[in-house]
C-alpha cells in the first residue's frame, strides 16, 4: 500500500521520515492551503471578532466553514462594543468557552470531510491523517481556551469587588461643612391591623422621626411620613404631619416629586413598614386600596440618584424587594430573607431604637472599628432581633439582609458578627471578623453621630445600693 508523503505521527507532526520519500503515487503538496488552514483555525488575529462569533453561536448561530450565520439583529453588535472580560459574568464567559470548543472542533471536523478551501476559493483535497491531525490540534487549543477563560473568571471576581470606603474619609453628620446638599427621608407605613399593632408601627414611625430629626440632621420638613390611618390626639408629631394615608396614588406622586427636586449631592433615606402578603411570585405591601408589589415599588425609584441612597424595607417578604431596587451607590437592607419568610418582623423596631436611641459605644460598635456607622446600626438590630428569637426559646423566622454593591443579591453580613447560639458563625475566643470588600463596604462608609456614653452612677449612689456587710 502507498503512503503518502503527509503521513503524521502520534503526536500530530508531519513525519520527516515520510515526507523525504518520493515515491510514485505520492499525493501532491498544495502550497496554498496549509498556511491558510493554520491562519484559520489555530490563529486568532481578530479576537474581538473572534468571541463575537462565539457569543452569536452560544445563542444557537450555526456556524459553517464556508458561511457566515445569520445572526438575529438583536444579537448583533460592534468589535468595539464588546465589554472586557473582567465585566462579563460567570455564565457569560462559560458560554463564550463552549462557544469556542464548538467552533474550533467544528472547523476542524468539517476539514475530516477532506475538503478545505484554497486562495483561488476551489475545494482543496486534503488526505484524512492531516484532517485527524487539524482536529486533534484543535481540541487541544480549544482546551487551552476554555483554561483560559476560567482564569478570565476567577480574575474578574476579584477585579470587580467593590473598594472598602475607610470611615475616615467620610466626614461626619456632626460637621455641618460635610453634608453637601439636602437630606430628605421618607417614611411609609401601610396598614397597621388592629389597635395593638397600630399602636406599635405608631411608636416605631415616631421613634424614627425623631431619630431622623434630631441626631441624623434631617430637617423636619425634609422628612415626609405617610400613615395609613388617621391621626389622633394622643398621636405624636410625625403621625400628625403625615401627608395622607400611604395608597399606591399618593405613593406614586411622592417618589415623582423626589425625582424631580433630588440632586445628585443629597441623601435619601427610606424606610417602608406595616404588613406584607407574598403570593407565590410577588411579595405585595399591604396598602389602603390597591397594593404595590416590589418590581412596582422599585420602579418608583429606579430614576433616583444622588450622592446617599439607603432604603430600609422591613416587611415580611422583604427580601423581594433587594433586586428591584438594587442600583450602584445604593444601600438596601431588608427585614427576611428573598423566601418564604413570611411572619411578622421584629426588625423594624430594633432598626429604629438603633437609629434614635442607640446603645452606648461599646454596645453599639458591633465590627469594632471605633467608628459607629450605618453598618453598626444594621448589625446591632439584627443582633438584637436574634436575641429576641433566641431569649424567647423561638425559631427564628426572619434573617435580614443586607445589599450594597448593586448585584441585587443581599449578604446576611451578621453572620460574621453573631455568635452560633444566635445563628451566626463567630465562635468564642476569636475577635472580630476583618473588614472585606462586598456587602456592608458602603454601609461602613455612612457615618453617623457618636452614641452617647452610659450615665456615670455616683459614688454615693453606688455605696447606697451596697449591702451592708454584717
Amino acid at each position: 500500500m502507498t503512503r503518502c508523503r503527509h503521513d503524521v505521527t502520534r503526536a500530530g507532526r508531519v513525519s520527516s521520515r515520510a515526507a523525504a520519500a518520493e515515491r510514485p503515487g505520492a499525493c501532491p503538496r498544495p502550497t496554498s492551503w496549509v498556511p491558510r488552514i493554520h491562519a484559520r483555525c489555530f490563529i486568532l488575529p481578530d479576537l474581538p471578532a473572534f468571541v463575537r462569533v462565539a457569543s452569536q453561536a452560544a445563542f444557537g448561530s450555526p456556524w459553517h466553514l464556508t458561511k457566515e450565520p445569520a445572526i438575529p439583529q438583536h444579537l448583533r453588535f460592534a468589535s468595539n462594543d464588546l465589554p472586557p472580560l473582567r465585566h462579563c459574568s460567570t455564565v457569560t464567559l462559560l458560554r463564550f468557552g463552549a462557544a469556542a470548543l464548538l467552533l474550533l472542533t467544528g472547523r476542524a471536523s468539517a476539514l475530516t470531510s477532506g475538503k478545505c478551501k484554497g486562495d483561488e476559493g476551489e475545494n482543496v483535497a486534503m488526505s484524512p491523517p492531516i484532517a485527524v491531525a487539524l482536529l486533534y490540534r484543535a481540541n487541544r487549543f480549544a482546551i487551552f481556551m476554555l483554561g483560559m477563560l476560567f482564569l478570565c473568571v476567577d480574575s474578574s471576581g476579584a477585579q470587580e469587588a467593590p473598594p472598602v470606603v475607610p470611615p475616615s474619609a467620610v466626614k461626619s453628620l456632626d460637621n455641618d461643612a460635610g453634608k453637601p446638599g439636602a437630606r430628605r427621608a421618607l417614611i411609609v407605613c401601610g396598614l397597621a391591623g388592629d389597635a395593638e399593632h397600630r399602636k406599635l408601627f405608631a411608636e416605631t414611625v415616631e421613634m424614627l422621626y425623631a431619630g431622623l430629626t434630631t441626631r441624623l440632621g434631617f430637617g423636619a420638613g425634609e422628612v415626609t411620613v405617610l400613615f395609613s390611618d388617621e391621626a389622633t390626639e394622643k398621636d405624636g408629631p410625625a403621625i400628625k404631619a403625615s401627608r395622607g394615608p400611604a395608597t399606591r396614588e399618593l405613593l406614586t406622586e411622592v417618589a415623582a416629586t423626589l425625582e424631580q427636586t433630588i440632586e445628585p449631592d443629597d441623601t435619601l433615606w427610606v424606610f417602608v413598614l406595616g404588613h406584607a402578603h407574598y403570593d407565590g411570585r410577588s411579595s405585595w405591601l399591604n396598602l389602603p386600596g390597591s397594593d404595590v408589589n416590589q418590581l412596582e415599588f422599585g420602579k418608583l425609584f429606579s430614576a433616583v440618584r444622588c450622592r446617599e441612597q439607603a432604603f430600609f424595607i422591613t416587611t415580611a417578604a422583604s427580601g423581594f424587594f433587594l433586586k428591584p431596587l438594587a442600583a450602584p451607590g445604593r444601600i438596601v437592607v431588608a427585614a427576611t430573607e428573598p423566601d418564604l419568610e413570611v411572619n411578622e418582623t421584629v426588625f423594624p423596631h430594633k432598626l429604629a431604637k438603633a437609629l434614635a436611641e442607640p446603645p452606648p459605644m461599646a454596645q453599639f460598635d458591633v465590627d469594632g472599628d471605633g467608628v459607629p456607622t450605618l453598618l453598626d446600626a444594621y448589625l446591632w438590630a439584627a443582633r438584637e432581633t436574634a436575641q429576641e428569637y433566641a431569649g424567647g426559646e423561638l425559631l427564628a423566622t426572619e434573617h435580614a439582609v443586607l445589599d450594597d454593591d448593586g448585584d441585587g443579591r443581599g449578604t446576611e453580613v451578621q453572620a460574621d458578627y453573631l455568635s452560633e447560639e444566635l445563628g451566626g458563625r463567630l465562635r468564642p475566643g476569636r475577635g472580630n471578623p476583618q473588614q472585606r470588600a462586598g456587602d456592608g463596604a458602603r454601609a461602613r462608609g455612612v457615618v453617623l453621630p457618636v452614641p452617647p456614653e452610659a450615665p456615670e452612677i455616683p459614688e454615693a449612689a453606688e455605696a447606697a445600693e451596697a449591702p451592708a456587710i454584717n
